[in-house]
């Protein structure tokens, strides 16, 4: 079972409807908590995720959120072995490229939470690598995914096509939405400075705070790799053979 857990030999329900959801709530569930623990007033659409884990300014809740992130990476460790045994008949090096980055996007997750707690200076490091990381792998399965439902090969799916246009779009609402307020803010709003709640209290829409953007990156996250395990397992339906039969 164990063995089973880290090559990600689950049946896709238990991935797509257990792990994933585990995974999440867990790291929400530490957010919240650390959130309920800060010593001032925390605004979540004004306010970075990382203020959370700074020990000077949570010095009550920054260890609680810091489990949260390690303990929901490693309940994703099926996940890599998930992808690269059902994607790997499309292209064995495009899988390799999509495990390696998501088995070092889940590392860098896990250390981030450890040495959070351990007041390490290589948190922000481990923090970037992690989100780069994850989002190319999370890129790489798309890629392999829709570059095999978009084969002649593959049976003609209207609901399939929608499927491809809603992953898209989940991908880039956040980047768009992302870079275009903090090109708005760099063109027009230079002098509000980095205090985030003083920009509430001047009346900047929370559209245009960067926090915003990220607490939407992580919920689309979730929902783009709930749907991306759901397309990768509709292709074995479609006799493509992607899947492992269990």
């Amino acid at each position: 079972m164990i063995k089973n857990w880290f090559l990600g030999r689950l049946p896709e329900w238990f991935v797509q409807w257990v792990v994933l959801p585990a995974a999440w709530l867990t790291f929400f569930g530490g957010v919240w908590l650390a959130a309920q623990r800060f010593p001032r007033e925390y605004d979540w659409r004004y306010m970075v995720i990382s203020r959370l884990l700074r020990p000077h300014e949570n010095p009550q809740g920054h260890w609680v959120i810091a489990i949260g992130i390690s303990v929901s990476g490693l309940i994703q460790i099926p996940l890599p072995g998930f992808f690269y045994e059902r994607l790997r008949g499309i292209s064995p090096w495009g899988s390799r490229v999509g495990w390696g980055f998501m088995v070092l996007g889940l590392a860098a997750m896990i250390l981030t939470g450890i040495t959070r707690i351990l007041s390490s200076e290589a948190h922000g490091v481990l923090a970037m690598i992690a989100f780069v990381a994850l989002v190319l792998s999370v890129m790489a399965n798309t890629g392999l995914v829709v570059k095999q439902g978009l084969s002649r090969a593959a049976p003609k799916d209207s609901t399939m096509f929608w499927n491809w246009i809603g992953l898209t779009v989940l991908a880039l609402i956040p980047m768009v939405g992302t870079s275009l307020s903090q090109l708005y803010l760099y063109c027009f709003a230079r002098g509000l400075g980095q205090a985030p709640l003083v920009w509430r209290s001047r009346g900047v829409p929370f559209v245009f705070s960067l926090a915003f953007w990220e607490w939407l990156t992580c919920v689309f996250l979730i929902v783009y790799l709930m749907l991306l395990v759901g397309l990768t397992c509709r292709l074995k339906n479609q006799n493509l053979n992607l899947c492992l039969k269990r």
